[in-house]
């Protein structure tokens, strides 16, 4: 089983009011020096590190194994002899995305390398047909009107780079990664695989961007479920996306989010409330819960537990808990 846990930290000694009746943090929240106006100043991830078997008794196997990973992006721009397209030879942007995950360790795994995959090339240019000439980013593997070979292409363009400063952004970066996930589990449909066989491929993600256009970190969860075709009662992988904004207050919490989810959140708000480091906290919440359930004599999480975050400087490692502390 798994337990990571996701979401906004802010500058320190900020403090967050809330309504006594509905626990919940108001929309002009007040801080100590006037009126709440601050972004966040990034994103955490915690997580423990075990590796559980499938079934009932999520027996666990071993320990020690990574569940939040940086995952490179490349922003590629075309290359041209003369007026003709060529090829794309050179990286015009380049940036860490952090990716955390749980569920089936080996589907996981793919995903990430198919992940991987498509931030890494994606490609400068422009929509098709389209003019005055607009610039867009593309996947490699979608239809770019650059690689018609027949077309050559004004001396004007494509040749400022401040033309496609901020093509790049966050939520652009999420709609690949759920495309990249699709295309991963995608394959699964080929094989006679029943609900169980499936239950074991599930894996569910969340992602940290510091969006290179709006200057300020965002938060994603993706979710896989299963949809059964009607016609040919074959099952379907279905990828859903969700954002979080930074004035919900709220964080992702995968994993065993049935049992840590609403404690985890009250311990998110709380910390906030007190102006506390909320991401030190959630790392501390983490802790405390593998050590309850040690004391249960289970060992669903466990340690080594680790704190990473993205803000605007890149990933950086923060703490590794290693035992009970």
């Amino acid at each position: 089983m798994t337990l990571i846990i996701g979401g906004y930290f802010y500058e320190k000694n900020i403090r967050f009011d809330y309504d006594g009746k509905s626990k919940e943090p108001l929309r002009d929240v007040k801080v100590s020096e006037g009126i709440w106006n601050k972004r966040p100043s990034g994103i955490f991830m915690v997580a423990d590190s075990t590796i559980s078997s499938v079934g009932h008794n999520n027996k666990t196997l071993l320990s020690g194994f990574k569940k939040i990973y940086p995952i490179q992006v490349n922003l590629w721009k075309p290359y041209f002899i003369g007026n003709n397209f060529k090829d794309y030879k050179s990286v015009h942007q380049s940036l860490e995305v952090i990716l955390g995950f749980a569920g089936g360790t080996l589907s996981a795994q793919h995903c990430i390398n198919t992940i991987s995959h498509h931030l890494s090339r994606l490609r400068i240019s422009c929509l098709r047909d389209v003019y005055p000439i607009k610039y867009t980013v593309l996947m490699d593997c979608e239809d770019n009107p650059l690689r018609d070979s027949d077309v050559e292409w004004m001396e004007d363009t494509f040749v400022d780079s401040s033309d496609y400063e901020y093509l790049l952004e966050a939520d652009y970066l999420a709609t690949v990664i759920q495309h990249s996930i699709e295309i991963a589990l995608r394959s699964a449909r080929n094989y006679k695989l029943s609900k169980e066989d499936f239950d074991s491929l599930m894996v569910d993600f969340m992602l940290g961007v510091w969006c290179p256009k709006d200057k300020m970190p965002k938060l994603y969860d993706f979710t896989v479920s299963l949809k059964c075709d009607l016609e040919d009662q074959k099952y379907q992988v279905h990828v859903s996306q969700k954002k979080i904004p930074y004035d919900s207050f709220d964080i992702s919490v995968l994993g065993m989010a049935s049992r840590f989810e609403a404690p985890a959140k009250a311990a998110y708000l709380n910390a906030l409330q007190k102006g506390e480091c909320v991401e030190r906290e959630m790392h501390s919440f983490l802790d405390m819960e593998i050590n309850n359930m040690r004391k249960e004599g289970l060992r669903s999480i466990d340690y080594p537990s680790v704190l990473k975050v993205l803000d605007e400087r890149g990933i950086s490692l923060k703490k590794v808990n290693r035992e009970a502390v």
